[in-house]
Parts: structure tokens; C-alpha cells; sequence
């Protein structure tokens, strides 16, 4: 998948961990005027909390793009953050990564959940497999779920480019951050996409 825009990184290996985020947050704010969700790539899922706080907050245990651990290249994490994450059903909406999604916190009221979690079995690792492959993994987690007595939603992952295949994937309702976590390495996934409160997905790499 091809990379829609041109963002640079930045590299802080060699700090120690509040240091480390305080450049972040620092980045960030230098920043300002990126876009929404090229902001998002450095902010990560840390909350506004005031510009005299910021400098000081520890990084949050929740995982979001730029993490220097990762051994994902960051043009396959370029291309996860401008994926569009269909969910369909009965309310049909999209999910774009950093982006507040109000038709999905209404759903969250309707349904009086507190998250959920964007997860395939797909193309393990990023690996394009053959469609009959793909339909057969689908099956295996969609038992998973079903044993597991968890509320799901049908969905597709799908980059804009239209150059990579669509992923069948479920929207599961209520998974805490752990267990979507853990669901998605076990089907042996770069990332997932994760859901809080705040209806704004956010992109959870687990490499």
C-alpha cells in the first residue's frame, strides 16, 4: 500500500521513558498545524491535559503508532493509519484511526458498552494469503467468539488505494485492551484497532 503522505518520524531510541515522551509531546506541539491524524501518528493515544501537564505524564500503557520498539516499517504503519475500518450490520459506520466517531458512541450508549476492538484474522503478519485461506481463518475466529459468548459485528478493513484486498474482520464489543491484544497475536496480527470511551480508535501495534 502506498503512503498518501510524506511524515517524518522521529527516532528517540536512546532515551529513558518520561524524557522520551516529553520530546514526543514536544514534537507534537511543534506540530500543531499538521493534520489531524498526522498529529495523532506522534501523539498516540495520550489525552489533552493541558499543555503544564503534559511535559511531566509518564507514557500510557496502551500501545499507539510511534514506538520506537516496533519492528513494523512504517510505511506498512502508514498505511494501517489510512486504512478505513467498515463496520457494517444494522448501523453501518467507518472508523479512521484518531478520528472521534460519534456514530459509534452513540452505539456505545445503545448498547452500554465501554469499548470494543477492530480485529481480522486476515493475512497474518501482513502476509497476503489466498482468499480461501483467509475465509477459513475468518471462520475459526468468528467460533472463537461465538464460544467465548462475545457480541460482534461484521466488518472490512480496507485501504482507499484500493492496492491490498479487503480484510473481513469483526467489530467486538466490549474487549478490554489486554484481551484484544491477545486475541489479535493469537491470529497472529501487526496491529488492531481499539476503541475507548471516547469512540476515537486508536492504533495498537503488537509488534
Amino acid at each position: 500500500m502506498s503512503s498518501a503522505a510524506n511524515i517524518n518520524v522521529i527516532s528517540v531510541n536512546f532515551l529513558p521513558g518520561r524524557v522520551q515522551w516529553f520530546y514526543i509531546l514536544k514534537w507534537v506541539d511543534a506540530h500543531a498545524n499538521l493534520p489531524v491524524r498526522a498529529r495523532w501518528i506522534a501523539k498516540a493515544d495520550v489525552a489533552l491535559q493541558g499543555a503544564n501537564k503534559r511535559a511531566c505524564v509518564d507514557p500510557p500503557k496502551t500501545e499507539g503508532f510511534l514506538f520506537p520498539a516496533s519492528i513494523i516499517d512504517s510505511a506498512t504503519c502508514q498505511a494501517y493509519l489510512e486504512t478505513h475500518y467498515h463496520v457494517l450490520g444494522d448501523t453501518p459506520l467507518t472508523l479512521q484511526v484518531g478520528l472521534a466517531n460519534p456514530s459509534l458512541a452513540a452505539l456505545y450508549k445503545a448498547l452500554r458498552v465501554e469499548s470494543c476492538a477492530f480485529v481480522t484474522a486476515c493475512n497474518p503478519w501482513s502476509q497476503l494469503l489466498e482468499s480461501p485461506v483467509n475465509a477459513q481463518r475468518r471462520a475459526v475466529l468468528a467460533s472463537e467468539l461465538r464460544q467465548r459468548s462475545l457480541r460482534f459485528v461484521d466488518g472490512i478493513g480496507q485501504h482507499p488505494s484500493g492496492q491490498w484486498p479487503g480484510e473481513a474482520s469483526f467489530l467486538i464489543w466490549n474487549l478490554s485492551l489486554e484481551a484484544a491484544k491477545a486475541l489479535g497475536a493469537k491470529y497472529e496480527q501487526n496491529a488492531i484497532i481499539w476503541c475507548e470511551l471516547d469512540a476515537v480508535p486508536q492504533l495498537i501495534l503488537l509488534r
